[in-house]
């Protein structure tokens, strides 16, 4: 199985900023929901519809199929089900939405049980993602997650029995005290509910968070990088022996239950972000909303966009995948750029990567240090004639 690049098709990203708590760690725009009245929820969503009917006249993007729509924030489980229900519809009216389209709602364990599960079915989300993070309650204070433990003690088994086949669950590894026995018992968890997708990050440390300054003033305890470079080399092998294969650097799946949204953002497939803090990828152009809810309420949205080195876009985003990429249907992005193909016959040669000439694949070995290889592209000349373009 492979990834080929195609600019036929187009995906939706809806960002949600509301959560119960603003957790230490996150660096996504998001805003506690308590601050708000009951009426911001419809304000919110007509913004989002004058967004969308901006960006589809701006970018003629009528007759692209949209294969992918992804609900994030923020917590979008929080959001009131007609206002879900009245956007797709808003959608449908103003796209082409494919028949088979992937709608994914991103949901914390405290709003899964089986009548939102249904309710969230009938209106046509079809993928869900709970951000478990851990299912140790002591980890989850020390990532200060607002969280309640019967929910977490049920949260997988409501999955199963739900109406919404397609589920997958993030996890974090290397959060202070958290032993290597304590994350593998987490994804031990996952793997006996059948979860269909894992997405396993690391604890970063994102400036500007809370998290960061408890760390510099001595508050916090900064992640155990020794276990995150451990748990990140032999993690693909450990999961692959339980039917689960690495796709990304942080996602695996069963076969064929891939995050299709996500899988486009590393294929460069174009997309539209609508919402307060949402990007989008269109032509080679991206733009990124404002961080304010108040400016976004105004219609304070990035109208411009900005340009794109497309080659070094196409190297930080599509080198991320760890499964066989037709490099040469990306050749547009890297055909003026000299010794490209001579790199990778260089690391091939080393047994770094499979490559064919067409077909190119990591060797997973090189995970813990990704980025130096990806350092070494990026560094390549890229012809004047092609500078011109981006």
């Amino acid at each position: 199985m492979g990834y080929s690049y195609s600019q036929d098709k187009l995906g939706i990203y809806i960002h949600f900023p509301f959560c119960i708590h603003k957790c230490a760690y996150c660096d996504f725009y998001s805003i506690e929901i308590g601050k708000y009245g009951s009426n911001f929820q419809k304000e919110y969503f007509e913004s989002l519809k004058k967004e969308l009917n901006f960006r589809i006249q701006e970018n003629k993007i009528q007759s692209f199929k949209v294969d992918t729509v992804f609900f994030g924030g923020g917590t979008p489980s929080l959001a009131n089900k007609k206002e879900l229900e009245d956007f797709l519809n808003y959608l449908n009216k103003k796209l082409f939405i494919d028949s088979n389209v992937e709608i994914s709602l991103e949901a914390n364990p405290e709003d899964i049980n089986l009548e939102n599960l249904q309710a969230w079915a009938q209106i046509g989300i079809n993928r869900i993602n709970v951000g478990i993070q851990t299912f140790y309650p002591n980890l989850l204070k020390k990532l200060d997650r607002y969280y309640q433990v019967e929910n977490y003690n049920t949260v997988l088994d409501k999955l199963s029995q739900g109406v919404i086949p397609r589920y997958g669950i993030d996890l974090i590894y290397g959060i202070p005290t958290q032993t290597k026995e304590m994350f593998y018992e987490d994804v031990q968890k996952a793997i006996q509910s059948n979860v269909k997708h894992l997405s396993c990050y690391s604890l970063t440390v994102e400036k500007g968070t809370n998290y960061s300054r408890w760390i510099y003033e001595k508050k916090a305890t900064a992640p155990n990088e020794e276990l995150q470079v451990e748990i990140l080399t032999e993690l693909p092998t450990y999961l692959e022996s339980y039917g689960y294969f690495q796709y990304e650097v942080s996602n695996f799946s069963q076969r064929e239950e891939e995050c299709q949204h996500n899988l486009g953002y590393w294929l460069m497939k174009p997309y539209l972000g609508l919402g307060a803090g949402a990007h989008g990828f269109y032509l080679n152009k991206r733009y990124a909303n404002p961080r304010s809810l108040e400016a976004y309420l105004k219609g304070n949205f990035d109208k411009k966009g900005e340009n794109v080195n497309s080659y070094m876009d196409f190297i930080l985003s599509t080198f991320r995948i760890f499964s066989l990429v037709n490099l040469i249907s990306f050749q547009d992005f890297w055909i003026h750029t000299k010794n490209f193909t001579q790199k990778l016959e260089e690391w091939k040669n080393k047994g770094d990567c499979f490559w064919d000439g067409t077909w190119f694949k990591w060797n997973p070995k090189i995970l813990p240090i990704l980025d130096s290889y990806i350092l070494e592209l990026s560094k390549l000349e890229v012809d004047e004639i092609e500078k011109k373009t981006f």
